[in-house]
């Protein structure tokens, strides 16, 4: 960066391919006299040497450099080792003058800057409260465990509750589907055979439904557990613990109540009716 800042390079000018070249290009002539153990002054005239050639050989043509070059060297033999110029020589010809088409074309062509957009998702710090305000590490960590345990109660119950509409929801549909009957055919084989389909349809949703509060039941009282479980600071308190555990509800259901969930009722009173009357007849 020290070098940038004298060339007079700012952040925007590595953006642009020629001055990254050129910065490449003065850094490597630099360094090549350093570490071969030219002195201060020696190494500083070499790094204007390259200077001078970038802009004396903007537009010229190899042999003309290369003359160039040879002027420039000659005056430095006075003033510089001959094994050390000849050293900066193989250096120079090896590079520059190498690849002296390439350099022609950075120094005479236009470039468009080369840059990158990228999109960054930048999250904010959190905004740090008041140290009076602050909370002591065991109470935030038993918080911070206390919600996650809420927080997936909660989504426990969402799911079970959504499994419940479901299987009310499959219930209706099925009653719609399957107990539509026209009443001027009804027989005392048809009722029978609706009672029968109506029982084990209701038997299997109530075994569903039994199931499903079993789990809601269980997954209440883990929950729970856990909850209590937690080592809780003595700043807090007591902990919570006169609630009552979670029970699992009783449920009962008599053949009658599931004959009239299902809507038989009016038509088994208009089918036994109709049996009576065929045997008085």
């Amino acid at each position: 960066m020290v070098l940038a800042d004298y060339l007079g390079y700012n952040a925007e000018d590595f953006l642009k391919l020629k001055n990254s070249i050129l910065l490449d290009f003065h850094y490597n002539n630099l360094m090549l006299a350093v570490d071969s153990g030219f002195s201060l002054q020696h190494s500083t005239e070499m790094f204007k040497l390259g200077q001078e050639m970038l802009q004396e050989c903007t537009g010229v043509e190899l042999p003309q450099a290369i003359e160039i070059y040879q002027e420039k060297v000659l005056h430095l033999s006075n003033s510089i080792e001959h094994e050390k110029l000849k050293l900066f020589t193989n250096h120079f010809f090896g590079t520059f003058m190498k690849h002296y088409r390439l350099y022609q074309f950075v120094l005479t062509q236009g470039q468009e800057p080369m840059s990158s957009e990228v999109n960054v998702h930048v999250i904010p710090p959190v905004e740090c409260q008041q140290l009076k305000d602050a909370k002591m590490l065991n109470i935030w960590e038993y918080e911070q465990k206390l919600n996650i345990l809420e927080r997936d109660e909660e989504n426990c119950k969402t799911t079970l509750n959504k499994q419940k509409q479901e299987e009310e929801y499959e219930r209706e549909s099925q009653k719609h589907n399957q107990f539509t009957v026209d009443s001027s055919v009804l027989n005392r084989e048809i009722i029978s055979e609706m009672i029968k389909r109506a029982s084990e349809a209701e038997s299997t949703y109530e075994e569903k439904l039994l199931k499903l509060e079993v789990e809601e039941a269980h997954e209440d009282l883990d929950y729970y557990l856990q909850k209590t479980a937690l080592p809780r600071p003595a700043v807090l308190g007591a902990p919570p613990r006169t609630k009552d555990p979670p029970k699992l509800p009783s449920r009962g259901k008599s053949s009658s109540k599931t004959v009239q969930k299902i809507g038989l009722e009016p038509q088994i009173a208009r089918g036994s009716t109709r049996g009576s009357r065929s045997k008085a007849k």
